[in-house]
């Protein structure tokens, strides 16, 4: 490995294991430092591929694999803008679908997870296999955000020393019931009316059995 590889290939190592750690214990900053880092690294990417476009073939293709070479110095060596500004606008979406609702960001990690290892053949100028650990966070990071969020409460349990005017019910509840309690007709009000009917069977309110007999 060339001494000018080591500083940045040991500290994109450090930085992916944090990132990792990130994912697990602290998803909501991971995910801020992963959307900012693919804003930059988009606008960084858009900016070189505008103005030194070369860089790339000549800085990828000798570290890169046998298959991943054959491309960078054959169809990507003659348009280089062309692949380099879809990469940067595809960094730049993975970006900002970071700062999005649920959907759209589960969108986005699966975006930055496979960019991370469809670079990770380019070798040694993509600080590899870094990027393969970078993904993991990713993963974690899909996984964390489709966790769910809203969980319901269970009641909780009272103690058997806890404090007997907290198990008093409401009086507002109370009220309630007693409102919407049905209420009874007075006995009063059943014995004229078994009175009334049975006078009417029977010619008055004498006999009630005399009048069931006559009905039969």
């Amino acid at each position: 490995m060339p001494s000018e590889f080591i500083a940045p290939y040991v500290v994109s190592h450090v930085f992916a294991v944090l990132f990792v750690v990130l994912a697990w214990r602290r998803p909501g900053i991971a995910h801020i430092i992963a959307g900012f880092g693919f804003l930059l690294a988009g606008i960084f990417n858009l900016r070189t591929a505008l103005t030194t476009p070369h860089v790339y073939v000549d800085g990828f293709g000798p570290h890169a694999l046998w298959f991943y070479r054959t491309f960078i110095y054959g169809s990507f060596a003659r348009h280089t803008l062309l692949f380099v500004g879809a990469i940067a606008c595809g960094q730049l979406a993975i970006g900002i679908l970071s700062f999005t609702p649920d959907l759209w960001r589960r969108l986005g990690y699966i975006g930055a997870i496979l960019f991370l290892v469809a670079i990770t053949p380019l070798g040694l100028c993509a600080t590899a296999p870094s990027t393969l650990i970078f993904a993991a966070g990713f993963l974690i990071l899909w996984g964390r955000n489709l966790a769910p969020t809203h969980v319901k409460a269970l009641p909780r349990p009272q103690s058997p020393d806890s404090n007997p005017s907290d198990k008093q019910p409401n009086l507002l509840v109370q009220r309630l019931n007693l409102d919407f309690e049905p209420r009874q007709p007075s006995r009063a009000i059943n014995s004229e009316y078994d009175d009334r009917a049975g006078g009417d069977l029977v010619g008055g309110p004498g006999n009630p059995t005399q009048g069931w007999v006559k009905l039969l």
